[in-house]
């Protein structure tokens, strides 16, 4: 549609990645095909089999958690499960934990599984696990790997 941008390219391992449609008014910070070093955070979302994964990088703050929290939200659609993988993840503040939760209600209302991949150790994996995110249903796990497994290895034949 007028006003909206969607990239494709390529990602690590040579998958198809793309950005989902975003306003073409959106702050250049969650533009997952710029990968300025001077952006407080990065998103790239991709197919991984059947999952949706999304790498968030960097800093998530009320600057941009709303617009990043839109973009994956947008990726949803016809999902049956999403990998946020937050490993890279060096700030998270209030609004990033509301994004969050916002979007684990999203994914619980439409039946589709959630995990996030968390650095052993990092600021993110402590707030997450004092926060009580694993508590409320949220898989925590420590690799894309074993965010497939616990998402829809039990599907697998």
């Amino acid at each position: 549609g007028a006003g909206l941008r969607q990239g494709i390219r390529r990602c690590a391992g040579g998958r198809t990645c793309r950005s989902v449609e975003t306003p073409a008014t959106a702050e250049p910070n969650v533009d997952a095909t710029d990968p300025e070093p001077s952006e407080l955070a990065t998103l790239e979302i991709g197919l991984r089999g059947t999952l949706v994964v999304g790498r968030l990088e960097g800093e998530v703050d009320l600057s941009n958690a709303a617009a990043l929290e839109a973009r994956i939200l947008a990726a949803l659609r016809g999902a049956s499960a999403l990998v946020l993988d937050l490993a890279d993840v060096t700030y998270l503040d209030s609004a990033a934990l509301a994004l969050l939760s916002r979007v684990q209600l999203a994914c619980r209302g439409s039946g589709i599984g959630l995990a996030c991949v968390l650095r052993d150790g990092s600021r993110t994996s402590r707030t997450l696990e004092l926060a009580g995110y694993e508590l409320a249903g949220m898989k925590l796990v420590r690799s894309i790997e074993d965010a497939e497994e616990r998402l829809i290895g039990s599907d697998r034949g």
